[in-house]
């Protein structure tokens, strides 16, 4: 059985903020019929977007859910499966901010259910697990040697060529611009009360509520 967690998310003035849903179901729709499996119905759903990998959950259209809520999804869809009968499961997570709470979720799945012969689950991560960055030359031939990072690629290159590729009707081709970021950021953005903690934390002062970036590298 392949299990996709996706996103709802913004991609861009040119692509619908269903792309972390629509490109994984669409891989796994191809890989079953090769190897006659099963794919489960998405969890269109997954956590919030991050600045640095998607823009923030500021974009209008960007849903997000907590981590918590996540690990929980996952943790109850597998533990089901699991009891079922399911024995091979893959798990492919298409949007980068989901990772760790998906692989908890698997995780506390796996403690749940136990030592069981025979059970295999593979996790895939979007894009490095599907042999984008692990083929030789591949990288390289995508971008030559003007490549940043997956978190400056979002709804980028790789997401809009795909894209066109998979479902170019839902791709608004004269929305798409040649942009790009003066520089990768290697920090985030905390705001508000979160920021105001960790800031007073370290200068032992009284702060006011404002955004503030963060150095998290």
């Amino acid at each position: 059985m392949i299990f996709v967690v996706g996103a709802v998310e913004q991609h861009g003035p040119a692509l619908p903020t269903s792309v972390d849903v629509l490109l994984p179901m669409a891989i796994a729709e191809r890989v079953a019929k090769q190897i006659d499996g099963v794919v489960s119905p998405c969890a269109n759903y997954g956590y919030q977007s991050l600045l640095r990998a998607g823009g923030g959950s500021f974009f209008p259209g960007s849903l997000g859910l907590r981590g918590t809520v996540v690990i929980s999804m996952v943790t109850g869809t597998m533990t089901q499966s699991i009891q079922q009968g399911w024995r091979r499961i893959v798990v492919l997570d298409w949007h980068l901010d989901n990772v760790p709470f998906v692989f908890e979720g698997v995780d506390e799945a796996l403690r749940a259910t136990g030592d069981i012969p025979g059970l295999n689950i593979v996790k895939i991560d979007n894009p490095n697990g599907l042999g984008v960055a692990v083929q030789p030359g591949l990288l390289h031939l995508l971008f030559g040697l003007d490549f940043h990072g997956w978190f400056v690629e979002h709804a980028a290159i790789w997401e809009t060529s795909a894209m066109l590729g998979a479902f170019p009707i839902k791709v608004q081709t004269e929305k798409i611009v040649d942009g790009r970021l003066p520089e990768p950021m290697d920090y985030e953005y905390c705001l508000h009360r979160f920021t105001v903690l960790l800031l007073a934390v370290f200068s032992g002062k009284q702060l006011k509520p404002v955004a503030k970036r963060v150095n998290v590298s």
